[in-house]
């Protein structure tokens, strides 16, 4: 009895030293990427892009869309999950802005309203 009270307290303490690693990864994980995404509205070159896929899984929504940045003869294509979205945020062949780094076109974000 004693033995397995022992092995309770055990497996608490471990999920315990796993939640205070983990929680301050994710926090700044989340502050990164919302940091990176106000760098990107504030000096992003905006331009249209054009949803080629739209699924839903159990990370979230995911769309893939494609554009072509100003001035270069390249497409990127990227794959943005949404979390939080209880709908699809844009339709395959929707039009979408998005707003890029012109020196590393590949880094963009979708600019979309919630819904």
């Amino acid at each position: 009895m004693l033995q397995s009270v022992f092995a309770f307290i055990f497996e608490i303490a471990w999920v315990l030293v796993g939640i205070a690693f983990f929680a301050p990864l994710i926090y700044f994980r989340r502050q990164y990427q919302r940091r990176d995404y106000e760098r990107m509205l504030e000096s992003g070159i905006r331009t249209s892009a054009v949803v080629v896929e739209a699924w839903k899984d159990e990370g979230g929504w995911n769309i893939t869309y494609e554009f072509q940045p100003k001035g270069k003869n390249e497409t990127v294509r990227r794959t943005e999950t949404f979390e939080t979205l209880k709908s699809a945020p844009a339709k395959v062949g929707e039009q979408i802005q998005v707003a890029y780094e012109p020196r590393q076109p590949f880094y963009s974000v979708p600019l979309l309203s919630p819904k």
